[in-house]
């Protein structure tokens, strides 16, 4: 690892009851992973973050969960920052996930605004269309991991600026491993194991564990792929007061210098 580089992680989160198994956390520098690990609870996998935080003078995680919601509910929840909406959690992450509208698991209602702005950016950039938030049934939802996930976000600020409401050298970024991971048949469990066979950057001790499930997956790829851009984050600056983002957060992709 070049010496001016930044440790880098990658989570791939869960919402799932604890105990859990399908939360993992990758470390990779450029062209290697080094580790891969599973947690069975959301709060060991905080603690062992902010452990390295600690240990570390540069380091950035991604975590792959939604930090904020769109606009227009959090104004009609009277709520006037990210971090408003992470201290509401621990009194409304279970009425949320019962659920109550807008968030839903059977049908989907009208909703006013589904997306947040960045969603829309990486839909249109990417050609990818990530889930709406609200949406708390089927494989490729996010909300039950964001509303499961956001809480940790305040303990995570003890240690790290969370960007885009704030950057340092201790950062952590929302992924969307749709965007970081190479196209593979992720549910076919042949091919996973194929791909991660073939892939010289994961050492063979590795092997068995980033292909045993597509979770363990997407955190080693993840993490590979923040690794290869490790010296952009050096140069990602805080949301402009005002903007969308600044309240709704900002998925982090390989090319975040440029403007949407």
């Amino acid at each position: 690892m070049a010496e001016d580089a930044p440790r880098i992680l990658a989570a791939d989160w869960t919402g799932a009851r604890e105990p859990v198994r399908n939360l993992w956390l990758a470390e990779a520098e450029s062209g290697a992973l080094l580790s891969l690990e599973a947690f069975r609870l959301r709060d060991d996998l905080t603690d062992r973050l902010l452990r390295i935080a600690r240990e570390s003078r540069d380091v950035v995680v991604g975590l792959d969960f939604v930090f904020s919601l769109p606009e227009a509910f959090l104004r009609d929840q009277d709520l006037e920052s990210a971090a408003a909406l992470w201290s509401h959690m621990d009194r409304k992450a279970d009425e949320w996930l019962s659920p109550r509208l807008p968030f839903w698991d059977r049908k989907k209602p009208a909703i006013e605004q589904e997306f947040r702005q960045t969603d829309l950016d990486v839909a249109k950039a990417a050609g990818k269309h990530p889930t709406s938030p609200f949406k708390l049934v089927g494989a490729d939802q996010v909300g039950r991991g964001s509303l499961r996930g956001m809480e940790h976000l305040i303990r995570l600020g003890e240690e790290f600026a969370i960007w885009p409401f704030s950057v340092g050298r201790r950062l952590v970024v929302e992924i969307y491993p749709g965007v970081l991971v190479d196209k593979v048949v992720k549910s076919d469990s042949a091919a996973l194991a194929a791909r991660v066979r073939d892939d010289e950057r994961v050492p063979v001790d590795w092997k068995a564990h980033a292909a045993c499930s597509q979770d363990a997956f997407d955190a080693a790829m993840s993490a590979l792929r923040m690794a290869e851009h490790a010296a952009d984050f050096d140069a990602l600056e805080p949301a402009p007061t005002g903007s969308s983002y600044a309240l709704e957060g900002r998925i982090w992709t390989p090319h975040e210098g440029e403007e949407p």
